[in-house]
C-alpha cells in the first residue's frame, strides 16, 4: 500500500482526520478491506447505553435497501416496522445516524426502514454486520481509492474531484447510476456498482459476443469473482472475456463479463429507471480511483496504476456460503472439455484447501485460497454424508491471463 493518499483529491478547509477524530469534521477517510472485491469499512454504531460499537460495514452503491442483521438490530433496540412478506424480510427503523471515521453520517430518515437479515452478516460470504445503501451515499460526496484501499465520505461540495468526469443517469427514486457502455459496436447503458466484484452483461449479448468471437476465452460456471452468493444457476452461467469495454468513453482491457439471467435482468431494469445492460463491476476499477459526485450526478474516474489483469488462476470449483459458516460445492467449472475438478459432486461441503480451514471464512478468504500458479496440485478435503476424504486438483488458468 502507499503512504501517499489521495494526490489529487484536496478536502476544502479540512485536515485529514485520524480514524476517530472530533465528530463535527466534513470529511473523513478511512482504510478499506476489498474481500472479494467488495468493500469493508469499521464504523460506529451508537447503542442505547450511550456507548459507541465498532462494526464491519460493506458499501454498496449497486442496492437502494439497506440491510443489518438482527443481532445488531436487537442491540440498537430498533423499532419494527413491517413483518416479513412475500417479498422482504423483517423491516426495522433506521439508526438516526452512524459514524464514519469520526464523522457523523445520516441514514435515511427516520420514516424509512432497513431490512433485517437473520443471519451472523449481512450476506452469505461477507464480514459485515450492517449495508451502507445509495440511499445513504447519496447525500455526500464519496470517493473509492481501490490502489490505495481508501474510502472518503465528505459532506457534499467538500470534495474537489479530479480525474475524467462522466455524467450519468441518476435515478432519482433510489439513486442508482447508469453510464453508457460499448462494447464490439453495441451500445448500452450499465449501472456503476461496486458493491458487485465483477461486471454482469445480458446473456443475450454475451452469446451474440461468444459466437462473433471465438478467440474470445470463455467458462462455463461461476468460478473466482464470478462466484457471487451461491445461487442455484451460477454453475450455469457463461463467463466470457472481452476484448475491451468503453464505460463513460473510458477504455477499460480485458474484462471479465458473467452472463446476466434475464429474470435477474428484468428485475433490475426495473429498478434502473433507464433502459440497462446489467452492472459494471470493481474488478475493471481496480486501478482507479473513482468518484460520486451525487449532487451533480458525475462520476470521476482517475486511473492510479496501471491496468489490473482479473486473474482467473485458481480450482474451478462453484460455491455456495451456508448460513451456519461452511461451504457446499454448487459446481465444478470445465476445463478443455473435461471437468477441472474430479471426485466431487453437488451437495459435498469443502472442509479445508490443503489442509487451512475454511469454516467462517468470508467468501474472499476462501478465493485466495484456491487461486495459485497453474498447475500447482492442491488438496481439498471435502465431507459427505458425514464422512470426510480427500481429493488433488490442479490449479487451472481459465479466461487467458488478461493483461496487468
Amino acid at each position: 500500500m502507499r503512504t501517499k493518499a489521495l494526490p489529487a483529491l484536496l478536502i476544502s478547509n479540512l485536515a485529514f482526520s485520524s480514524l476517530f477524530a472530533a465528530a463535527k469534521t466534513e470529511s473523513a477517510t478511512v482504510p478499506m478491506i476489498l474481500d472479494h472485491n467488495r468493500i469493508i469499512i469499521s464504523i460506529g454504531v451508537n447503542l442505547p447505553n450511550g456507548t459507541v460499537k465498532k462494526v464491519q460495514a460493506w458499501v454498496d452503491n449497486g442496492t437502494p435497501t439497506m440491510t443489518i442483521t438482527e443481532h445488531l438490530s436487537n442491540e440498537l433496540g430498533l423499532k419494527t416496522i413491517s413483518k416479513p412478506t412475500a417479498t422482504e424480510g423483517l423491516m426495522v427503523s433506521a439508526p438516526a445516524k452512524i459514524q464514519i471515521g469520526g464523522m457523523e453520517i445520516g441514514l435515511i430518515g427516520p420514516k424509512e426502514s432497513i431490512e433485517v437479515e437473520n443471519s451472523p452478516t449481512v450476506a452469505g460470504g461477507v464480514n459485515a454486520e450492517i449495508s451502507l445503501s445509495s440511499t445513504v451515499l447519496k447525500n455526500y460526496d464519496v470517493v473509492i481509492d481501490y490502489p490505495d484501499k481508501k474510502f472518503t465520505i465528505a459532506s457534499a461540495g467538500v470534495v474537489h474531484f479530479s480525474g475524467k468526469a462522466v455524467e450519468g443517469f441518476f435515478n432519482p427514486q433510489n439513486y442508482l447510476i447508469q453510464i453508457p457502455g460499448e462494447v464490439d459496436g453495441h451500445h448500452f447503458n450499465l449501472a456503476l456498482d461496486i458493491g458487485t466484484p465483477v461486471s454482469f452483461i445480458s446473456a443475450d449479448l454475451i452469446t451474440k459476443w461468444k459466437k462473433a468471437h471465438t478467440s474470445w476465452p470463455t467458462v462455463t460456471g461461476a468460478i473466482g469473482i464470478a462466484n457471487l452468493w451461491g445461487l442455484d444457476d451460477e454453475p450455469k452461467w457463461q463467463l466470457l472475456r472481452l476484448n475491451k469495454i468503453s464505460y463513460g468513453g473510458i477504455e477499460f482491457p480485458d474484462p471479465i463479463a458473467v452472463s446476466f439471467p434475464a429474470d435477474r435482468l428484468d428485475y433490475f431494469k426495473k429498478r434502473a429507471g433507464i433502459a440497462t445492460a446489467g452492472l459494471f463491476g470493481a474488478a475493471s476499477m481496480l486501478n482507479y480511483r473513482v468518484g460520486i459526485d451525487y449532487a451533480h450526478q458525475k462520476v470521476y474516474f482517475e486511473r492510479i496504476t496501471n491496468p489490473v489483469g482479473a486473474g482467473m488462476d485458481l480450482v474451478g470449483l462453484v460455491l455456495r456460503p451456508e448460513e451456519r459458516g461452511y461451504y457446499s460445492i454448487l459446481g465444478v467449472a470445465d476445463y478443455n472439455g473435461k471437468l477441472s475438478v474430479d471426485g466431487v459432486l453437488k451437495g459435498d461441503i469443502l472442509k479445508k484447501v490443503n489442509n487451512i480451514s475454511i469454516d467462517g471464512l468470508t467468501m474472499g478468504k476462501v478465493w485466495s485460497l484456491l487461486r495459485g500458479t497453474p498447475g500447482s496440485v492442491y488438496t481439498l478435503t471435502v465431507e459427505r454424508a458425514g464422512k470426510q476424504f480427500t481429493v488433488k486438483t490442479k490449479v487451472q488458468r481459465f479466461l487467458g491471463n488478461g493483461r496487468s
